[in-house]
């Protein structure tokens, strides 16, 4: 229900669609998710680090530790915000 939002021109309907496929935790989703982390948009890349976490290995994890914290760490205010409020 939620994969076809993904695709959605407005940026927080993408976000919210993760969070909500998200709580699946199935590895169809995952691999639905897993591009996003990558997305230009700040809340889409937070809210898909947020998603995804519980369901990756420890490997994985410190992958997406990384872009959490180039997120806190940036020097643009939306990203470290973004990356704060998770």
């Amino acid at each position: 229900m939620f994969v076809r939002h993904l695709h959605d021109p407005d940026k927080r309907v993408v976000a919210n669609s993760i969070l909500a496929l998200g709580a699946y935790g199935s590895i169809e989703i995952n691999n639905e998710l897993a591009p996003f982390l990558h997305d230009p948009d700040n809340r889409v890349r937070a809210n898909t680090v947020v998603a995804l976490w519980p369901m990756w290995a420890p490997e994985k994890r410190k992958q997406i530790g990384a872009l959490l914290m180039e997120m806190l760490e940036s020097k643009i205010l939306m990203y470290a915000q973004a990356g704060s409020m998770r």
